[in-house]
């Protein structure tokens, strides 16, 4: 009995073992089935989460679009700076140009104030020196080269102020044509090649020459004619009679002469220092133009510029919102992906460790074999427990006459003790044990 009994716990003990063990196997699997399906909801919910963020991502700026409208806007804005650079330095020029031009303006505008002053000078003079309602006189309707006044006012003196009037005190009458009248000697030229008069002075000019200096004069006195005089530019006369005046003060006459050619190289100087004024003028206002119109460019410019930088910094602006807009989005879709990669990872782990759980519990042993020898085994045991019941029973039995017998011997000692006593008491007993 004692090895069947072995056996049965043997048998007990293993298949509870193999049970356990199937039992493990078999939670084991339900928590990695429990899990994976959790894993695949959470991936999922993964995968949705990063299909919306691609969908996010897809509407968002693309930060290379904004880069290029920043590097546009600093292309642009370079191009604006050297423009306006450009611009100040034509400005600049502009501005020298009108500093350079104004001098000479000045300048010529004082040589017209000047002109002009010294013309108004003269005017007031030759007029102050008009006779009111007289007849004007002849040397009012003369030219003389310049330098020759004082040569022309030494021959003909005061007569130079008597006019054409015949009703004049003093006046000029038209002469004869001279066509008889002697040629001057050689050396001398007729005063007519530096004096421009009226036809009733042209025959006395014939007889008045110009000469070099005193020693021509003198050489040629002996060869003049009845009428005829020589005259130096400085003023001495020698006249055909033997009279000879030297150098003199310029007559009136003489000044008026003066004064009527200064008074012409004056309007000449004049015409041109106005031409100049107005050539200084117009280069000037030229200047004053174009440094307005530089201005107006370096306005224009310097507006263009500020809203290329307003462009730039708008551009800016949107690119580093687009770089952070998809920056969060993709950090986001980073750690999603990764987290995704993670729970498929979990699941592969998972499902390898259901398909060895899945093996293991193809190889545990037989619960069912194991249950029908432990019920062989159990039955082996109740008979032997049976036969030892009854072999106990039999042995009991047994145990319980031996018993009982053993109580009757010791019952049958204690009599005879007690008739032993009693009979020693008497003297008539004997035992008969010791017979």
């Amino acid at each position: 009995m004692s090895e069947s009994e072995r056996q049965l716990g043997l048998l007990t003990a293993e298949k509870a073992e193999a049970q356990a063990s199937r039992n493990q196997l078999e939670k084991t699997i339900r928590d990695l089935t429990e899990r994976q399906a959790r894993l695949a909801r959470q991936l999922s919910d993964q995968n949705r989460d990063l299909d919306e963020l691609d969908r996010q991502i897809s509407t968002l700026p693309d930060p290379a679009e904004k880069q290029e409208e920043v590097e546009a806007a600093e292309s642009a804005l370079e191009q604006a700076e050297n423009a306006v650079a450009d611009i100040e330095e034509a400005l600049a020029a502009a501005r020298q140009a009108e500093v350079a031009a104004r001098p000479s303006v000045d300048a010529a505008r004082s040589q017209v104030n000047g002109i002009e002053t010294e013309a108004r000078t003269i005017r007031r003079m030759l007029d102050a020196s008009a006779v009111q309602g007289a007849a004007p006189p002849v040397v009012d309707d003369m030219k003389v080269d310049r330098g020759f006044e004082t040569a022309l006012g030494a021959a003909l003196g005061e007569d130079l102020e008597s006019p054409l009037d015949p009703g004049a005190p003093a006046h000029w009458r038209a002469p004869g044509d001279g066509s008889d009248d002697p040629q001057l000697p050689d050396g001398a030229i007729s005063l007519t090649q530096h004096v421009r008069a009226l036809q009733t002075l042209d025959r006395g000019l014939r007889q008045i020459g110009i000469v070099e200096n005193d020693a021509t004069a003198e050489r040629l006195l002996p060869l003049l004619k009845a009428g005829q005089r020589l005259v130096t530019r400085d003023g001495a006369v020698w006249r055909w009679d033997g009279h000879v005046t030297g150098a003199d003060a310029p007559s009136a006459a003489a000044l008026r002469l003066a004064q009527k050619n200064r008074l012409a190289e004056l309007e000449g100087e004049l015409t041109d220092a106005r031409d100049q004024l107005a050539a200084g003028e117009a280069e000037l206002a030229a200047a004053a133009a174009r440094i307005r119109a530089e201005d107006e460019r370096l306005r224009l410019s310097r507006e263009t510029q500020r809203m290329v930088v307003r462009k730039l910094a708008e551009a800016r602006d949107g690119l580093a919102a687009a770089e952070r807009a998809s920056g969060d989005l993709v950090r986001r879709r980073a750690v999603l992906a990764e987290t995704s990669s993670q729970l498929s990872l979990q699941i592969e782990e998972i499902g390898e460790q259901m398909e060895g759980a899945r093996e293991a519990l193809e190889d545990a042993p037989d619960v069912a074999g194991l249950e029908l020898k432990l019920n062989s085994q159990m039955t082996t045991v109740a008979t032997d427990r049976a036969l030892v019941a009854e072999a106990r029973a039999i042995n009991d039995g047994l145990a319980r006459e031996n018993e009982a017998r053993e109580r009757r011997i010791r019952a049958i000692a204690a009599e005879r003790q007690t008739w032993n006593t009693r009979g020693q008491r008497t003297g008539a007993y004997r035992d008969p044990a010791r017979t």
